[in-house]
């Protein structure tokens, strides 16, 4: 029924705004540092981020209707989209920069997966944000696994 799709609905909300903003990064390099980030450096930039971001999605609530599920999903895909672009203009570390391309573009497709679950709810069709939400799960995993595999692990809990 409807509150099925409105806790998996929830459950993508959460999930999606857990894994992408974990494995963004956008401050200011300690320092004042000039040229682009070390490893070292972007991790724990991506780290800080997640911690914040996490904050952020506790503050959406918990959706109860597929009218606050499209909201939520709107809002989330939104912080996504400026996590994304953060991550950008930190840049990528020398040698990495297409581990981090990699992470960037998985992390834009479960952004989008996220905004058609968002239309999906605001439609009010369950099946649609059904089937939305399972490419979701499936991006979501693919970029979950580039971002464990490039040593983020602060953000990346098993909530999914």
């Amino acid at each position: 029924g409807a509150m099925v799709v409105v806790a998996r609905g929830r459950r993508f909300v959460v999930a999606a705004l857990l894994l992408l903003i974990a494995a963004c990064g956008g401050e200011a390099r300690e320092g004042g540092g000039e040229g682009p980030p070390s490893r070292e450096e972007w991790i724990s930039s991506a780290e800080a981020i997640c911690a914040q971001a996490d904050e952020e999605v506790r503050d959406l609530g918990t959706p109860q209707t597929l009218d606050e599920l499209a909201v939520a999903a709107r809002e989330t895909t939104a912080i996504v989209r400026g996590e994304l672009r953060e991550l950008r203009e930190l840049g990528s570390p020398p040698g990495d920069e297409a581990a981090v391309e990699g992470i960037v573009d998985a992390l834009n497709q479960v952004g989008g997966a996220m905004a058609r679950v968002a239309d999906a709810a605001a439609a009010g069709d369950e099946a649609a944000v059904q089937e939305a939400g399972a490419e979701f799960e499936a991006l979501n995993d693919r970029a979950g696994e580039l971002a464990r595999d490039y040593g983020l692990s602060e953000c990346l809990g098993d909530e999914r």
